[in-house]
């Protein structure tokens, strides 16, 4: 999370070494917009999504009666100021 950045979006050096991020988000002041609480709002229910599905799978992972997953993908989601 970077704060206080007026108009400039995400720094490329993020992308290039930040694919071990579960998100990045950057605010344009330090009190966020209306548009921007909403945003990450979504963001970390999600990730609480996520994050509730991967314990699952982890932990249940030896159970008789557990998921049997074929598929699993991170949603990527870009949004421009």
């Amino acid at each position: 999370m970077l704060g206080n950045r007026k108009h400039y979006p995400l720094p490329g050096r993020l992308f290039r070494h930040g694919t071990n991020f579960c998100f990045m988000i950057s605010f344009k002041d330090f009190i966020l917009s209306d548009c921007e609480k909403l945003a990450f709002i979504e963001l970390i229910n999600k990730e609480i999504s996520y994050s509730q599905k991967i314990e699952e799978m982890i932990c249940e992972n030896r159970t008789k009666n557990r998921k049997h997953c074929f598929l699993l993908q991170k949603e990527l989601k870009l949004n421009e100021m």
